[in-house]
């Protein structure tokens, strides 16, 4: 993970930040089934229905062996407005206060969560050639479970999308530090000539944040689900 600068007043916070913050606990399979279709992340508790706002949900992936970085895909199979959301949980990066004000953890963290946001977009400019950023702001708590304010960005580029090649945009939300650990990152996009307004607002409505309040990172074990054979590498 790219290392993020502090100021001097927050950088005891932030000394051992490969450690997390509590001891981990044991682990298991990445995600499981629960009822009706519904797939649970079983280091986060975060739930990933098999619909949500209009969108089917298209399939689950997993990016490290341990289990604790997971998406799931959903499409909104509309010939008129194909769009597609990516909804991401990963841990954000770790920070332990060792007894620091509020004031300076508060400050870490946010410097924190910003280079995470920045290392979004930067995966995001790496990932897609020509892309360019159109617009980025902060952003308040989604009414979903979300309690954690978070970062946006708009990019356009020309890339083949839902079977044609086009302008297309694309859409990042970024929340770090969601039940003290985790990040909830979506990406959505759609070809420029689509109004995604009206859609995109009702999957984020509908799309809760289930992660389990206090919540620790669990520590992987043989029996956590290593990525698929050939599976490709984590990419927006």
């Amino acid at each position: 993970m790219k290392h993020v600068a502090v100021s001097l007043s927050s950088a005891i916070v932030v000394l051992l930040a490969g450690c997390p913050s509590v001891p981990p606990i044991p682990g298991g399979p990445a995600t499981r089934e629960i009822a009706n279709g519904v797939v649970e992340h079983s280091a986060s508790g975060m739930q990933f229905p098999l619909t949500c706002g209009g969108f089917t949900r298209a399939g689950i992936r997993q990016y490290d062996a341990g289990g604790l970085d997971v998406s799931a895909a959903y499409n909104l199979m509309s010939p008129r407005t194909p769009i597609t959301v990516t909804a991401y949980v990963f841990p954000s990066p770790a920070l332990r206060s060792i007894g620091s004000p509020k004031s300076v953890v508060d400050e870490a963290r946010e410097t924190l969560a910003r280079g995470e946001f920045q290392r979004c977009k930067n995966e995001i400019m790496q990932a897609h050639s020509g892309a360019q950023l159109a617009s980025e702001s902060d952003i308040p708590a989604l009414a979903t479970g979300l309690d954690q304010p978070g970062y946006f960005a708009k990019f356009a580029y020309t890339e083949i999308f839902a079977g044609r090649a086009g302008p297309v945009e694309s859409l990042l939300y970024v929340y770090c530090y969601v039940g003290s650990v985790w990040t909830i990152e979506y990406r959505i996009t759609y070809p420029a000539e689509v109004d995604p307004g009206a859609a995109v607002n009702r999957f984020l409505q509908e799309f809760r944040s289930t992660i389990r309040e206090p919540n620790r990172l669990l520590q992987a074990t043989p029996d956590a689900v290593p990525p698929q054979a050939g599976q490709e590498a984590r990419q927006p």
